[in-house]
């Protein structure tokens, strides 16, 4: 039981992350701000590169120099979360199969 309740509680937590995530995204206007030059003025906004996974929204300028839109802590915790899931789901499965008929978990 306590390795479901992991596996749930990990899960809810990188979703939650991810949700923050996109949410920031939307919500951030990240594109606008390094176009007028309020994040980075020491060189000209090139271009905005995002992605869904991992999450993404990062403002690309002419000298190399990059500024992203999303928490440093979304994507780690978001994959931590997920892959803690799978983890504890999978041993979950594995200690109730391996229990000759007796619940373990």
């Amino acid at each position: 039981m306590v390795l479901r309740l992991c596996a749930v509680a990990l899960l809810v937590v990188g979703v939650l992350a991810y949700g923050f995530g996109v949410l920031t995204w939307l919500i951030g206007e990240t594109d606008e701000a390094c176009a007028q030059g309020l994040v980075y003025d020491g060189a000209d906004f090139v271009r905005m590169r995002t992605s869904l996974l991992p999450l993404e929204n990062t403002c690309l300028f002419a000298d190399g120099t990059t500024r992203s839109g999303i928490p440093d802590w979304v994507n780690p915790l978001f994959f931590t979360g997920i892959i803690g899931a799978v983890v504890c789901a999978s041993v979950s499965v594995w200690l109730n199969r391996n229990s000759n008929g007796r619940p373990t978990d």
